[in-house]
């Protein structure tokens, strides 16, 4: 049998492998290590509304670290996720020609109210410790930071209107976004070929989500592992709170595909892409507005 020496991060895999081409994909870390990550979005939305057409184009990457702070005897990984800059650029055709650009590291990109707010937005989650505690299949089992729910306290109390973004920024979507960063893996012995389905919730584009994905095993050796993935994007109609008056107006609903990369000897995901078309409507005023969005995210990580 061939072993594989545990080395290294979060959520993807670690595997063992056996002389049968079989594994357990697992997470298997070691206390002290660091890695910094990217994180790169881009949606693309098309809306009709009042005979025009409406396109708006929005990037941004996220840069960070994610520490292991702790490995408990019961395989339970207590890590700490960092963003340390964020940098997005949008563009809108309509209702007037508009374009921005913003960067945490350069408060001179802040050149209206605007794009205050969006800094505002932007700097709640940088330089912010999420402590967060993950198992060996990949799971998220918690998310704390009080600097961060400090921030967005003293934000809403300056700016009201900023409350209206409490569940985009609150700690569970946090949650649910470092979960989305990886893979919840199978129980037991996974070969090339090997399907699972996973389910979880989250937000695209500013609304709820449900999602379920089926993965595939393609390609597995002692340097790496690729991995595959279909399922079904739709508005999540169980969202609570002001979340839920939104969903009541939108019939959104399309595919989500995935390309996941893996080192198999440390179970770094060297790179996990992903890609949501969604389209439908948005019912407003008595009318149906149609709608359709494609995005684009890019995880990568590297151990310091």
């Amino acid at each position: 049998m061939k072993k594989v020496f545990p080395l290294l991060f979060i959520l993807s895999l670690a595997f063992i492998a056996c002389s049968d081409d079989k594994a357990n994909l697992k997470v298997q870390l070691n206390k002290g290590d660091v890695f910094d990550f990217e994180l790169i979005t881009s949606n693309k939305m098309d809306q009709s509304s009042m005979g025009k057409k409406i396109e708006m184009v929005t990037d941004m990457i996220q840069y960070g670290t994610i520490e292991v702070k702790e490995v408990t005897s019961d395989k339970l990984f207590k890590m700490r996720l960092i963003y340390t800059r964020a940098v997005q650029d949008m563009k809108m055709s309509a209702p007037e020609p508009n374009e921005m650009h913003i960067d945490t590291d350069n408060a001179d990109s802040v050149q209206s109210e605007e794009t205050l707010d969006v800094m505002q937005s932007l700097k709640l989650l940088v330089n912010k410790p999420f402590d967060f505690t993950m198992n060996e299949r990949g799971e998220v089992l918690d998310c704390q930071s009080k600097e961060f729910e400090t921030a967005m306290a003293e934000l809403v109390k300056e700016v009201p209107m900023m409350k209206m973004l409490g569940e985009q920024f609150s700690i569970e979507s946090q949650k649910t976004a470092i979960q989305s960063f990886f893979v919840v893996f199978p129980e037991g012995k996974a070969t090339e070929g090997t399907t699972w389905t996973t389910s979880s919730t989250g937000l695209s584009t500013s609304y709820p989500i449900k999602m379920e994905n089926t993965y595939t095993l393609k390609k597995l050796d002692e340097n790496s592992a690729s991995l595959v993935s279909s399922g079904t994007v739709k508005v999540n109609k169980d969202a609570k709170g002001m979340m839920a008056m939104m969903v009541k107006m939108m019939e959104l609903g399309g595919d989500v595909t995935s390309e996941v990369k893996i080192d198999s000897k440390t179970g770094m995901p060297i790179q996990n892409k992903q890609v949501t078309k969604v389209k439908g409507s948005v019912s407003m005023f008595g009318t149906k507005m149609p709608i359709e969005t494609e995005g684009t995210t890019t995880f990568s990580m590297k151990k310091k």
